[in-house]
């Protein structure tokens, strides 16, 4: 669609009329190009052609030359300038804002010039028909990763044919959505207000737009920065600062909320939401982390973080073995050594348990966790009992691999500069041709052309002298092995990537040139060399060295000529190419992939382990397997390659598709009977108090969180402060405090949800907290429909039916505490009758984030 072109500029639009719109489904951006023919800027003002449009917007979608913005401070707000040539401008229509139109909606925009005939030119919107969203109705879960997140649901209508989760094509024909957010206005990213960023591939996008985009305008992985109380960034005009990390990861949660709200085959308010998180993540983090939701929108009763990432993809497993009848024949089979007989009444049953060892290696994270199945099969049910046992993970991931054949390759670039003929003939063959060169006095040196040996002589020359004088070990040196600091930086001289050394320098746009340059062609080949592995062996054995042969590298000449900064002349450097064997990337991540299964083994304790699932988009890495079907004498496991499992289309979708069955399997099963009371959310460390006298008091010990307890009902009477300090895991981490000096708030009144549930299942009344244990342990069937019910409810009405069977004295009062699944802390204060209710306030520090080493994308590599 164009408007009329006469006059001083031209529009060309999409067509603005909309069939349905939704109410509540976030933003809806169009592109519109505006084309300015002549050589100077033209000034618009943008006037509306109806009363109430805070819910509409008009902006720019790139930044304007510098001509364009002279004036900007005194350009009236609702205007736009037009340099000379395509100008692209957005249009942003929020349907959340509380004055979108109801029923139906046709209006105008127009753009007038100052000394032009107002109402030129327009773009016309409408909305043919306006509904109000309604809430989704079934499940949702995210798995909002380090380097890619995923979105899945369940509707409790549609998707009960399949009895399994989906995921929404989101971002690129995907469902996943790299977990990037390219900054375009840095205070408007501070505000978390339009036209702040943009998110996804299109941020990836917008970031590789231009060279001299600062490094610090696209962050990615920015979850690591959970605990960290800033992250320094920049934005596409050049300005930087430092902002919080989770407005980061709003941007990011906000896309995806959006995008599927948005979906066709959604078209619903993402109301309640599982969560999930690595397994190490300590209180205030997790904390930390329920805030981006929180600005999302999403109250505290509303998030469900019952599970970590790698026992939600364990739980995918078990569904898909249990739910397939085929499925279910093949793993009772491996399940034998543990058969049982049962008997209830006059049925009988087969009872099998299965040991599940999920090992999730993603982006950023290995995590693990080990889940215990009871399967019994009986005449006309089948009966699964599930429990975490254990979890763990430790900050190491597909990045990191990434990393290691990034210095392979970067070490052996750095080589080739310092020596190209050298590098290519080697030590001995060309020797001859060597000498000849090295007397003609020319060498190649990155950001020069070839250099005369002798007056020019700068500090590049003594970082090549050190490279050649270390040449033999250079190649001979494992690559896992790190080099002295020295050689590290004659390396980074002369094939420079280290593009932030410290906050008192500044960016160095040529070594963030070639990060990127490096990081994409690494990225490229461990998917090349990887792939390739993975066809070789398939239906062949694991230990088979051949793979390790496996070769791939970089032709020379495809270096960049920006990155050489000088031709060639037809040195043998345009013959050549740096290469890296998959051996060689297994010797540099052997170590950590071994910890990682050790600390596997340590989970099992020694137990029989029948399966294992490998999920994460970077375990079908050959090694993973490898390891584990090593001899427990050397390390592993000693699994057939049958009991290792990795389903290549989930690998990335298994931890939000298995966040959304835990509770698909708790109500919606039909012929199963699912137990997953003991499927509860850990805590990998103590949390405690000090008395008076030093003493430490533990709260809550590491283990899974009792959902329906509390903890120190009778404390040291010499522990009681008004300001309380609450540790975790040491004393040196402090959680927060609670502050009982003030009134506190009254515990909520539950009545009406009891008679609610209590209808809904058919009975009398609802039982009291020790009534429910009674009935655990003679009908563990009403338990769970009861149990399943309470968790439904908002975490205050649950402590209040709770408290129902806690009661104190007069003389003192008692503190009791508890823990949400939510990992909420809250206490109770029990005067004899008089109950309040306080929550901690978590301490302001957080330094609970990866190192600049561990991150990848830190500019120090």
């Amino acid at each position: 669609m164009k408007s009329n072109i006469d006059g001083r500029y031209s529009i060309e639009v999409p067509l603005l009329a909309f069939e349905r719109v939704y109410r509540g489904t976030g933003r809806i951006r169009k592109t519109c190009i505006f084309r300015n023919p002549g050589e100077e800027a033209v000034d618009l003002q943008v006037r509306y052609g109806f009363k109430e449009h805070s819910w509409l917007g008009v902006f720019h979608a790139e930044p304007r030359p510098e001509a364009a913005v002279e004036d900007d401070t005194v350009r009236p707000p609702g205007s736009i300038s037009l340099h000379p040539g395509e100008t692209r401008v957005h249009v942003v229509m929020n349907t959340d804002n509380a004055n979108f139109p109801y029923d139906r909606f046709r209006g105008r925009v127009y753009f007038d010039e100052p000394e032009g005939t107002a109402g030129g030119r327009w773009l016309e919107i409408s909305f043919e028909e306006i509904e109000e969203l309604r809430d989704f109705e079934g499940f949702a879960a995210i798995d909002l990763g380090t380097s890619n997140s995923m979105l899945s649901l369940y509707h409790l209508r549609r998707d009960a044919v399949t009895g399994m989760p989906w995921s929404p094509v989101l971002d690129d024909e995907r469902g996943e959505i790299p977990s990037a957010v390219f900054v375009k206005d840095l205070s408007k990213l501070r505000t978390l207000t339009e036209g702040a960023c943009t998110v996804g591939v299109q941020a990836i996008l917008d970031y590789q737009d231009a060279l001299t985009h600062d490094p610090r305008t696209l962050q990615i992985g920015t979850k690591r920065l959970i605990g960290a109380g800033r992250v320094l960034v920049a934005d596409e005009q050049g300005a930087g600062g430092y902002v919080d990390p989770l407005n980061v990861l709003y941007m990011l949660g906000r896309h995806i909320r959006e995008s599927a709200q948005n979906h066709d085959d959604i078209r619903a308010r993402l109301r309640r939401l599982i969560v999930t998180f690595p397994p190490t993540w300590d209180y205030r983090q997790i904390n930390r982390w329920k805030e981006v939701f929180a600005r999302l929108g999403f109250s505290e009763d509303e998030l469900d973080l019952s599970l970590d990432e790698a026992s939600a993809a364990g739980l995918f497993y078990v569904h898909e073995w249990t739910k397939d009848a085929d499925a279910r024949n093949r793993l009772i089979q491996d399940l034998l050594p543990s058969w049982q007989e049962v008997h209830e009444g006059s049925q009988r049953g087969d009872r099998y348990t299965l040991n599940l060892l999920s090992f999730d290696f993603g982006g950023g994270t290995i995590d693990l966790a080990l889940i215990e199945v009871h399967l019994t099969l009986m005449e006309d049910i089948i009966r699964l009992r599930i429990a975490l046992k254990g979890s763990d993970s430790m900050n190491y991931g597909g990045d990191q691999v990434t990393l290691s054949i990034f210095k392979i390759l970067k070490r052996r670039l750095a080589m080739v500069f310092a020596d190209p003929e050298r590098w290519i003939h080697g030590n001995d063959d060309g020797q001859e041709d060597r000498k000849q060169e090295d007397n003609s006095g020319l060498f190649l040196l990155p950001g020069q052309e070839l250099y005369r040996r002798g007056s020019g002589r700068n500090r590049d020359e003594r970082a090549r002298q050190q490279i050649i004088e270390a040449w033999d070990d250079l190649q001979t040196r494992p690559p896992a092995e790190s080099l002295s600091s020295e050689l590290e930086d004659a390396i980074d001289l002369l094939f420079p990537t280290r593009f932030w050394r410290s906050d008192e320098e500044p960016l160095s746009a040529r070594a963030k040139r070639n990060f990127g340059w490096l990081w994409d062609r690494a990225e490229q080949l461990k998917r090349q060399l990887f792939r390739e592995a993975s066809r070789r062996l398939e239906g062949v054995s694991l230990v088979d060295d051949e793979v390790e042969e496996i070769e791939g590298g970089i032709p020379l000449a495809d270096i960049p000529e920006e990155i050489v900064q000088g031709e060639l002349r037809g040195t043998a450097l345009t013959e050549g190419r740096v290469s890296v064997r998959i051996g060689e990337v297994y010797q540099a991540i052997r170590g950590p992939l071994e910890n990682a299964v050790l600390r596997g083994r340590k989970l099992t304790g020694g137990s029989r382990v029948d399966r294992v699932v490998l999920t994460g988009q970077s375990s079908w890495i050959p090694l993973v397997r490898r390891l584990f079907m090593q001899a427990k004498s050397e390390g592993g496991f000693g699994l057939p390659p049958n009991k290792i499992e990795f389903d290549e289309e989930n690998a990335k979708a298994a931890v939000s598709k298995g966040a959304c069955l835990l509770r698909v399997m708790r109500d919606t099963m039909v012929g199963f009977e699912v137990d997953v009371s003991d499927f509860k959310a850990n805590l990998l460390a103590d949390i405690f108090y000090k008395n008076p006298l030093g003493e430490r008091r533990v709260l809550f010990g590491a283990g899974p969180i009792d959902d329906f307890g509390y903890f120190e009902d009778d404390p040291d009477p010499t522990s009681f402060a008004q300001h309380l300090a609450i540790f975790y895991g040491a004393p040196e981490n402090i959680l927060g405090q609670f502050d009982f000096s003030t009134p506190g708030a009254p515990l909520d009144d539950f009545s009406g949800l009891a008679r609610e549930l209590a209808t809904s299942l058919g009975l009398e009344s609802l039982p009291t907290p020790k009534e429910l244990a009674r009935i655990r342990t003679r009908d563990n069937a009403t338990y769970q429909r009861i149990s399943s019910g309470l968790l439904d409810w908002p975490q205050r009405s649950l402590i209040a039916w709770i408290e129902q069977d806690a009661s104190a004295s007069s003389d003192r009062p008692v503190y009791r505490y508890y823990m949400s699944r939510n990992r909420n802390l809250v206490a109770v204060r029990d005067r004899g009758g008089e109950k309040r209710l306080f929550s901690m306030v978590l301490d302001e520090r957080f330094d609970s984030y990866a190192s600049a080493r561990e991150n990848p994308f830190s500019g120090v590599h």
